[in-house]
């Protein structure tokens, strides 16, 4: 019997990822988490056959929430199923291993195939980013020397990734009024205006 753990912050998609699931994998067990934190913690307990991921949710950059559940759960293969385009960071996830992306809008065949490769140890990668595979993504940009807490460091990286204060108070579960202190401390830190 397959363990599969599905994970994503909107309950819809999630009930519709595990549908699909049980049309592919008929007889699988579903767990399903709605944020990196869970995540974590039911990879941790469950050491799942696979878990379905999505990019962006509350409790962690996407590039750090994705590390953790590696990390949770080193064996576990990891389909990303996600609706971003952001190529550069699929890239980065591509060299740390991840096993898999999808996109949102794939057909149940593909999905199916996806999966089944994924399960049987391989890797499956789209068409889009076969064609960057083969070049190392360009280095992250050093930051002058600082202590940021978690927090600081998590926001920092929404505001890189051009996200407004709205944005990075959803994916991160605060409230509006407690991103910009921490933007404004971890700023000053950087003596950026």
């Amino acid at each position: 019997m397959t363990l599969c753990l599905v994970c994503d912050d909107h309950a819809l998609v999630r009930a519709a990822l595990c549908q699909m699931l049980r049309q592919i994998l008929p007889g699988a067990t579903l767990h399903e988490a709605a944020d990196f934190a869970a995540a974590c913690d039911r990879m941790v307990a469950l050491r799942p056959d696979l878990c379905l991921t999505d990019l962006r949710m509350p409790g962690a950059s996407p590039e750090a929430g994705v590390m953790a559940l590696q990390q949770a759960s080193p064996g576990t293969p990891i389909l990303v199923v996600t609706g971003s385009e952001d190529d550069l960071l699929l890239h980065r996830l591509m060299a740390l291993g991840i096993a898999g992306f999808l996109d949102k809008t794939s057909d149940l065949s593909l999905i199916a195939a996806a999966m089944q490769t994924l399960l049987a140890g391989g890797r499956h990668v789209p068409p889009r980013l076969l064609s960057i595979a083969g070049t190392a993504p360009p280095p992250p940009l050093p930051l002058p020397p600082a202590s940021f807490s978690p927090r600081q460091a998590e926001v920092l990286d929404l505001v890189a990734q051009g996200h407004s204060n709205k944005d990075i108070a959803r994916q991160l579960a605060l409230a509006p009024s407690t991103v910009k202190p921490h933007l404004e401390t971890a700023m000053r830190q950087l003596g950026a205006t």
